[in-house]
């Protein structure tokens, strides 16, 4: 069963990946300059790199989630005040 969380993601997913795949490819670029590594070598780490990296975003995850969802329940928080105190001033202007 599709859920509401599913399509987000399908809607928000290629974006997201590509924005991702760009910044490991500008630090990927920077890394092999400052360090002066050849891209033969390179492609070698990202291969024994790539082979952790789910067990480091779930590590990731578990620790952020709390602080993620609270960021963004305050984001959210705040933006609904922020309307509501916009509304206020117009309906102020409106009535003087």
């Amino acid at each position: 069963m599709i859920n509401e969380q599913d399509v987000i993601i399908d809607n928000i997913y290629p974006d997201i990946a590509k924005r991702l795949d760009d910044m490991i490819d500008q630090e990927v670029s920077t890394i092999m300059d400052e360090e002066k590594i050849s891209p033969s070598l390179m492609i070698r780490i990202l291969d024994v790199w790539s082979l952790g990296i789910s067990a480091r975003v779930d590590n990731f995850t578990a620790k952020n989630a709390e602080q993620l969802i609270k960021e963004y329940n305050n984001k959210e928080l705040n933006n609904a005040r922020k309307k509501e105190t916009e509304r206020y001033f117009v309906n102020e202007k409106a009535t003087i």
